[in-house]
């Protein structure tokens, strides 16, 4: 099978900034067999260490476009990418669309990247994730164990889930 990586990357003492963690934690539960799913603070050449080698990469952030908080943005990177403008807020050193663009660059972006962009509102050090972001959530999870379900990464089914069927 091959290597399929979810990065949640954010900050978790910056409100919405925490989103990316937020989604990983629950993907971890529900993403196909065999996936990795990581935590990163989102330092965009850390990025590009961590998935060297994944053939399927979902990264997870919090973004602020102008857009209402908790909004959903789901790209494909390698059919064009977004405008980038999208990923211009960052409170990482290196952003993610500087990460992506370098990679493009060096050759090194993994043969399927996606970027869950889920829009937030408060930035803030010491405040909490706001209650629009905490409802995409689930929206978000949805998202990414249906694309990793896509490209071929089938997702074990526990035991409860059969109801007694063998």
């Amino acid at each position: 099978m091959n290597k399929a990586l979810v990065i949640g990357i954010g900050n978790t003492l910056r409100g919405d900034d925490a989103v990316g963690h937020l989604v990983s934690e629950e993907v971890k539960g529900a993403c196909p067999t065999g996936t990795i799913v990581l935590q990163k603070t989102g330092n965009g050449l850390d990025l590009l260490e961590t998935w060297k080698g994944a053939d399927l990469v979902i990264v997870v952030d919090a973004i602020r476009s102008g857009n209402t908080a908790g909004k959903i943005h789901f790209l494909d990177v390698n059919k064009g990418g977004p405008e980038w403008d999208l990923f211009g807020y960052s409170t990482h050193s290196v952003s993610l669309g500087e990460a992506i663009e370098l990679g493009k660059a060096l050759g090194t972006l993994p043969p399927k990247l996606f970027v869950c962009g889920i829009e937030g509102r408060s930035f803030e050090l010491g405040m909490s994730v706001s209650a629009q972001v905490k409802e995409a959530i689930p929206r978000a999870v949805k998202l990414i164990v249906e694309t990793l379900e896509r490209r071929g990464h089938a997702r074990s089914i526990p035991d409860e889930e059969l109801n007694g069927t063998d």
